[in-house]
């Protein structure tokens, strides 16, 4: 009976010292987990959190989520939700995706509310000269990230689903742009791209 009774003790101890050693190495796996696939990933002090209220964007309830797969998307946000109740899309990022989803929401804002009906397009992120991905006559072209890549919004009023969807399947499959979001709430169009890119997509947008 003794020696059964000690071997318990000695187990329950042994566990006491292991159940540390497990969470700390759990926790320590956590705080070293690589940035998530489908967004930038920042630590807790570089992140930013912002709150975009968006009264434009209510419409239907599809519209703010329009506007949260174009910061999934296209500015590699991973952490962005919507809040119809409130009107609202909360973020969380580096500063300089904030910034650049602060001009993309800006800029899907005044589209909305515009009321052109002329054709346009809105530059809302270039690249630093030196950070511009270099040309290739290699097809498909040299593909881009969010430091390096031009970012443009392409207004296309009177546009129907289906045809902001046609323009959508040209860039990617004939141009080869891979971020490319179609916003139809605002008429638009917005993607990533090199200079080369941005100029097919203008003309796609003139035919």
């Amino acid at each position: 009976m003794s020696t059964k009774c000690g071997l318990s003790f000695l187990t329950s101890v042994a566990l006491l010292l292991l159940v540390p050693a497990v969470v700390a190495q759990q926790s320590s796996g956590k705080m070293s987990a690589p940035p998530a696939a489908d967004g930038v990933w920042c630590g807790s002090q570089m992140c930013v959190s912002k709150v975009f209220y968006l009264p434009n964007f209510n419409s239907t309830p599809y519209e703010l989520q329009d506007v949260v797969n174009a910061l999934r998307l296209i500015v590699d946000i991973s952490h962005v939700n919507a809040n119809p109740a409130e009107n609202n899309v909360w973020l969380q990022g580096t500063p300089q995706q904030l910034a650049i989803a602060e001009k993309l929401v800006t800029v899907l804002e005044s589209l909305k509310s515009s009321g052109d009906h002329n054709r346009s397009s809105v530059l809302i992120y270039e690249p630093l000269p030196d950070k511009a991905p270099e040309q290739s006559s290699v097809v498909p072209p040299e593909r881009c990230e969010l430091t390096n890549c031009f970012i443009r919004a392409m207004y296309l009023p009177g546009f129907s689903v289906s045809r902001l969807q046609d323009v959508v399947n040209k860039l990617h499959f004939t141009g080869h742009v891979a971020r490319i979001c179609m916003v139809p709430s605002s008429h638009a169009i917005v993607f990533q791209g090199t200079s080369k890119q941005l100029a097919l997509a203008e003309g796609l947008m003139n035919e």
